[in-house]
C-alpha cells in the first residue's frame, strides 16, 4: 500500500504596522509550489508578493522569518543595532533586497553587515511593478509537515552602505501559518466518474474561509492553464463559495458529478485540479493547490492511506489506534503482534468504509491484553477484496517492567547501531545524541515517532537528551558504543 502524500498549504497572515513608512509591507499574498517532507524536515518552495513602502534613500531592506509554533523560536529584537549572527542563529529565512526603494531594485546574495549570515538567494528571483514587489522560487525549511506551523516575520532597512545603521523596521510584521487547511480528494473508479472531496482545517483555534475552483486537467500537466475545462459550476451538488471552516472542522463532498463530462470518454482519466484562496479576518489570500486528485489512468484503485497509527501501554493492555484518511476497495485490517521474533496474528478488524470505499477520516481502536515483561511490536495489515494486502509501520510498546521511561537497546551496543523506544507514541519530542565533548552530533526536532534508530556511531559515551515539547519535562539516557 502507498501512502499518498498529501500536497500541504499555507495561510498567510500579514498585518501593517506603520511604525515607519520608510519600510512598511502588506498584502502579502503566497504561492505554493511544492512540498517535500523528508528526514530534514518539510521543504516548502513557494512565490510571495507583496505591497512595500520603502524609502528610495534605503540601501538594503531585510526579511527575517522564524518559527513560533509549535515552539517558539522568534527572537526579542529591539533593532538599536541590525540583528546579528547569533540573533539570527534560528531564523528560518533571511532575504535581502539592495536598492529596494528604486526600480532596479534586487535580490542580494549576502547579508551587509555580517557576510556569514546565511541568506535565501540561489534560484530566486525578485521583480518589481510600482510597490509591488514579487519574490520567486523561495525555498524554507520547516521543522515539520505533520502539524501547523506558524511564522512570524521583521522587515527592516537600512540607508548605510554596509547596513550599520537600522533607519526603519517592523518587527511581527508577517505572520504565516502552515500546512493548514488540507485538501483531499479522489474520483470513483466507475462511471459515471464522480468526485469526493475534502477540506480540513487542522488548526485549534483559527477559522477559515475557502472559494474554490475545480478543473479537469486536460493537458496532464499538473497546472491550471488555458487548455484545461473549468468544472466548478457543472459540480453537482455544487461547493459552497465561501465555504466557512471552523477551527478543528472537515467538510466532505462525496459523489460530486460533473456533467457533462463525468461521462464522457475523453475526460475520464484526466486529472482533478482543486485550488483555493483561503483567508481568514486579517489574512492575506493564498493559493492552495491540490493537484492530479486520482488520476485513474487504467482504472487502478486507490489504495488506503493511513494517516496515522499509534500504539500505547496502559498496564497489562496495549491500546491501538490507527487511522485513515481515505479507504477504496478494503476489506479490512488484520492486527499483528511481534514479542519472541514471529508475528502472531491478533484479530481482523473490518472497514468502517461503506462498500470499503471512503474519502473522509475513519479512527479504528484495539486492544490487546499483553503483560509481557519486555519490548513487543505491532503492525496492521490492510486487505484489499481482491486479497492484495500491505503492511503499516511498525509500532513498539514497553513491556510492564520497561513502562513510562525510555527504553535503549541493545546498551552497550558492539556495532554502533541501537534502537530507542520511548513511552508513548504520537507525542512530540525534540531529541538531541551528545558526544562525551558536549557536542550535538544528532537531533531530531520535532518527532513524533516512538521507534528510533541510530546507526554508524564510533566507540565512545553518548547521552541521549529527550525534552517533552508539552510538559518541558527532560530525560537523559545514557549509550555506550564499545570497540568492535
Amino acid at each position: 500500500m502507498k501512502k499518498n502524500l498529501l500536497l500541504l498549504v499555507i495561510l498567510a497572515v500579514a498585518g501593517i504596522a506603520n511604525l515607519q513608512a520608510q519600510c512598511s509591507s502588506s498584502n502579502l499574498q503566497v504561492d505554493i509550489k511544492s512540498v517535500t517532507n523528508g528526514p530534514s524536515g518539510c521543504q516548502v518552495t513557494l512565490d510571495m508578493s507583496f505591497t512595500g513602502d520603502i524609502n528610495n534613500g534605503n540601501k538594503f531592506a531585510f526579511i527575517h522569518l522564524w518559527e513560533t509554533a509549535p515552539v517558539n523560536k522568534y527572537p526579542d529584537l529591539t533593532y538599536v543595532a541590525p540583528p546579528t549572527k547569533a540573533e539570527l542563529a534560528n531564523a528560518i529565512a533571511t532575504i535581502v533586497i539592495v536598492d529596494p526603494g528604486k526600480p532596479t531594485a534586487a535580490l542580494y546574495n549576502q547579508y551587509p553587515s555580517d557576510p556569514t549570515v546565511p541568506v535565501l538567494y540561489a534560484g530566486m528571483t525578485l521583480s518589481r511593478s510600482g510597490t509591488t514587489y514579487s519574490i520567486s522560487n523561495v525555498v524554507i525549511n520547516f521543522s515539520t509537515c505533520d502539524v501547523p506551523v506558524t511564522v512570524m516575520g521583521d522587515v527592516w532597512a537600512s540607508q548605510s552602505n554596509l547596513s550599520q545603521i537600522v533607519h526603519c523596521e517592523n518587527d511581527g510584521i508577517i505572520t504565516i501559518l502552515f500546512n493548514n487547511p488540507i485538501i483531499t480528494g479522489a474520483k470513483q473508479c466507475a462511471l459515471p466518474r464522480l468526485l469526493n472531496l475534502a477540506f480540513q482545517n487542522e488548526h485549534p483555534t483559527l477559522n477559515v474561509s475557502v472559494v474554490s475552483t475545480v478543473h479537469i486537467d486536460n493537458n496532464s500537466n499538473g497546472v491550471i492553464d488555458a487548455g484545461d475545462v473549468d468544472i466548478t459550476s457543472a459540480l453537482s451538488p455544487a461547493l459552497p463559495n465561501p465555504m466557512n471552516l471552523a477551527a478543528n472542522t472537515t467538510q466532505t463532498f462525496t459523489g460530486l458529478s460533473y456533467s457533462p463530462y463525468s461521462a464522457q470518454a475523453q475526460y475520464h482519466n484526466k486529472p482533478i485540479i482543486v485550488q483555493s484562496n483561503a483567508s481568514t479576518p486579517g489574512a492575506a489570500t493564498v493559493t492552495i493547490t491540490k493537484n492530479a486528485i486520482n488520476y485513474l489512468g487504467t482504472c487502478t484503485l486507490l489504495p488506503v492511506n493511513f494517516k496515522s497509527f499509534t500504539a500505547k501501554r496502559d498496564g497489562s493492555q496495549v491500546e491501538l489506534v490507527w487511522e485513515t484518511a481515505s479507504e477504496q476497495n478494503n476489506s479490512g485490517f488484520t492486527v499483528e503482534r511481534n514479542i519472541n521474533g514471529g508475528w502472531t496474528e491478533l484479530s481482523f478488524v473490518p472497514s468502517k468504509a461503506i462498500a470499503g470505499n471512503s474519502n473522509s477520516r475513519l479512527i479504528y481502536k484495539y486492544e490487546d491484553v499483553n503483560a509481557a515483561k519486555l519490548m513487543s511490536q505491532y503492525r496492521i495489515k490492510q486487505t484489499d477484496f481482491d486479497g492484495v494486502f500491505t503492511y503499516s509501520e511498525i509500532r513498539t510498546v514497553a513491556g510492564e517492567e520497561t513502562m513510562a521511561r525510555t527504553v535503549v537497546y541493545p546498551n552497550p551496543s558492539s556495532d554502533g547501531k541501537v534502537n530507542i523506544v520511548f513511552d508513548e507514541a504520537n507525542k512530540l519530542r525534540d531529541i538531541s545524541l551528545i558526544d562525551m565533548a558536549g557536542r550535538t552530533i544528532k537531533q531530531w526536532r520535532g518527532s513524533r515517532t516512538n521507534n528510533l534508530q541510530i546507526e554508524n556511531l564510533l566507540p565512545g559515551m553518548y547521552s541521549l537528551r529527550v525534552v517533552d515539547r508539552e510538559t518541558g519535562k527532560q530525560a537523559v539516557e545514557k549509550i555506550l558504543v564499545n570497540r568492535r
